[in-house]
């Protein structure tokens, strides 16, 4: 199946999006997460017995909810340097116009929250996916069994995706 070069376009657009998405969302969470003090082992253990009863698909140990005084700080020193290093990228492939306003349209879609469950849900996933398989570093038939899928964060059961949602998603993006 050939890609047109407009197609192609869009495709890249949306994989620098997601991929500055999530450099962005995870240096936001690391940054909130620094700001706040460390918890002690009991708040650690409830947090952890919540997180296991809501999410059945990754289980929590307390150990997790606990860190050293410049870990968290730490953590988000490296987020930070991740979404500087990935803005950067995006500068060289889009130039500082189109970069800034690329990341413009991410903070803005990151504060609305409208897409942020299927985003992390399994939209990146697919993008990233779809952006092999443009560039051939995939077969079709990889990208249909290994990135098509939603996983339930409740259940951790695979569904196909929705692809009116997907639709949807990417013309949104697109017009950001």
């Amino acid at each position: 199946m050939k890609i047109s070069n407009r197609n192609y376009n869009k495709i890249e657009r949306l994989y620098l999006f997601c991929w500055l998405y999530t450099a962005h969302r995870d240096f936001d969470l690391a940054k909130r997460i620094a700001k706040n003090k460390s918890l002690n082992w009991e708040q650690a253990e409830s947090l952890s017995d919540f997180c296991n009863q809501m999410v059945v698909t990754k289980e929590t140990k307390p150990q997790e909810f606990i860190s050293e005084e410049n870990e968290s700080s730490d953590k988000a020193i490296d987020k930070y340097l991740l979404l500087k290093d990935c803005i950067e990228q995006v500068k060289n492939r889009l130039g500082a116009k189109g970069k800034n306003e690329l990341y413009k349209s991410v903070k803005s879609f990151y504060r609305k929250k409208s897409y942020c469950y299927q985003m992390d849900s399994f939209y990146t996933f697919l993008i990233n996916g779809l952006f092999m398989y443009a560039n051939k570093m995939i077969t079709f038939q990889d990208f249909l069994n290994n990135y098509c899928f939603e996983v339930s964060l409740f259940t951790g059961k695979r569904s196909p995706i929705k692809l009116r949602y997907v639709i949807k998603m990417s013309n949104h993006i697109l017009k950001c």
